[in-house]
């Protein structure tokens, strides 16, 4: 399988330190693989997970998170795999695929962007409501 380059100067730019300090994104994963880039997931995705899998209860969350951790994973692996079949040797910097990651919707995507200040790429994990709002209308600013 080919390794995923991404080049963040062209890709779209977020506030991602912005929306991640507002809680708007959570990261998804404990921690970046060395040869990883950080991954993050909508805050309401990250709230459904919670209620769908740890029913409230806060001593579950940590599993949670390792669990997202892993579907995560297997996304990016899912994105390299579309990137090694691409003709072009492109990647879209948002790819839709099904799955029940998410209970309110059988399709989730995956946009990877960068952050608005730092030249560092980013991927979102979402569904296709929450990402599409959060790239089109990102929340302003903190004043």
């Amino acid at each position: 399988m080919k390794t995923l380059s991404l080049d963040p100067t062209a890709l779209p730019r977020l506030d991602i330190i912005g929306l991640a300090n507002s809680g708007v994104i959570v990261r998804g994963e404990r921690e970046t693989p060395p040869d990883g880039i950080p991954a993050f997931v909508t805050a309401q995705g990250w709230q459904e997970l919670l209620q769908r899998y740890a029913d409230g209860n806060s001593d579950i969350a940590p599993r949670v998170l390792a669990a997202l951790e892993q579907a995560i994973k297997r996304l990016l692996d899912h994105a390299a795999t579309s990137f090694a079949q691409s003709t072009h040797n492109e990647i879209a910097p948002i790819l839709s695929c099904p799955s029940d990651l998410f209970a309110s919707n059988g399709t989730i995507q995956i946009a990877f962007v960068r952050d608005r200040q730092h030249p560092v790429a980013c991927v979102l994990v979402g569904t296709v409501e929450q990402l599409r709002e959060l790239i089109k209308n990102p929340p302003p600013k903190p004043s």
